[in-house]
């Protein structure tokens, strides 16, 4: 079965005449359906990994987190989406080491630091200590827009560390 997609525009001349003007958008729909379905799998993909995720702007905006970023944060991922990731999800005392790091590394007078951790504010006012792998994000033209992080919660297992080094 076939089926196309109009749209449709009705003008009021001030000569009191009605004009309808029709656009056959079909095309469009199409383009924009297999990009939402390729949205939607490459989202699932991120979120079958066992890994946090996340995105995030030269604004310091989160532009993209996983299923296991919410779960580890404790927020819904609407929640997380376009806030500033230095100011509701990093504790106070690690922010002013942290965001002059970044901002250097966003402007391109630094290289990406591979591996580093730091500790994550949760929902709940708790820490959560993550190993961070980064990779700066660039568009078409090659100018750093952001930088893409997937962590791991380490914090148990440093806890077992320090308990078997006592």
């Amino acid at each position: 079965r076939l089926s196309v997609w109009i749209e449709s525009y009705v003008y009021k001349l001030s000569s009191g005449d009605i004009v309808s003007v029709h656009k056959d958008v079909t095309k469009y729909k199409r383009v924009e359906r297999a990009l939402k379905k390729e949205k939607e799998m490459t989202q699932n993909f991120l979120n079958i990994a066992g890994v946090i995720i996340v995105a995030i702007d030269k604004k310091d905006e989160v532009t993209l987190i996983n299923k296991m970023g919410c779960e580890v944060l404790g927020y819904d991922k609407a929640e997380i989406i376009g806030k500033n990731w230095f100011e509701n999800f990093l504790p106070e005392r690690m922010r002013e080491q942290i965001i002059p790091v970044s901002k250097r590394l966003l402007a391109g007078d630094i290289e990406s630091v591979e591996y580093h951790e730091n500790p994550v504010l949760t929902r709940d006012g708790k820490e959560r200590l993550i190993a961070w792998h980064n990779t700066l994000l660039r568009d078409e033209k090659g100018n750093i827009i952001g930088h893409l992080s997937s962590g791991e919660d380490i914090t148990e297992r440093k806890k077992v560390e320090e308990a078997l080094r006592e």
